[in-house]
């Protein structure tokens, strides 16, 4: 009787293991991570520093995990942009006195102006380092096996462009607040 619970908790025991989610690195682009994974890079005293991450999944190559972190590291200008250029907006409008009627600046016309002049800007940001990670993901025992790439991206924007596109954002953010 004791053996068959044995073989009972046995049983139970590779049932569970067998649900679990299994993953393992299969390739990468470097022996290790580079620093700037792990740790935010400061900006550098001409250039502004991102990192863009991306995953993709069942994809035979890494280019789909390349375009996702480049659209994030995107994302990230449009955002760290965000407070200052909000905050030049409503200094002009505040000096053109009663024609601003209180429209909410952070509205989402700041986010269509912010990503389509980022994205026209991106040209000034150049990917100067990049790392990925080939992963083979099991869901469990009865699910099938899929590939997954984890992709980094670092970028930087000379600062004097990044100025430039804060001074673009805060004109057109302004003017899209005045009737």
């Amino acid at each position: 009787m004791r053996s068959v619970k044995l073989w009972g908790v046995l049983a139970l025991c590779l049932l569970a293991v067998a649900g679990c989610t299994y993953e393992k690195i299969q390739e990468r682009s470097l022996p290790g991570p580079p620093a700037w994974v792990v740790d935010t890079p400061l900006d550098t005293p001409t250039a502004k520093v991102f990192v863009g991450i991306g995953l993709a999944d069942n994809i035979l190559d890494e280019r789909v995990g390349r375009e996702r972190a480049m659209e994030d590291a995107a994302a990230q200008i449009a955002a760290s942009l965000k407070t200052t250029v909000v905050k030049d907006a409503m200094d002009i409008v505040k000096k053109k006195g009663p024609e601003h009627k209180g429209e909410d600046v952070a509205s989402t016309s700041y986010y269509r102006s912010a990503r389509t002049l980022v994205s026209q800007s991106l040209a000034g940001a150049k990917q100067v380092s990049y790392y990925w990670e080939k992963w083979k993901i099991s869901p469990g025992f009865w699910s099938s096996t899929y590939t997954k790439y984890k992709y980094y991206v670092k970028v930087e924007m000379p600062k004097k462009d990044y100025d430039l596109l804060q001074q673009r954002l805060t004109e057109v953010v302004a003017a899209s607040i005045t009737p």
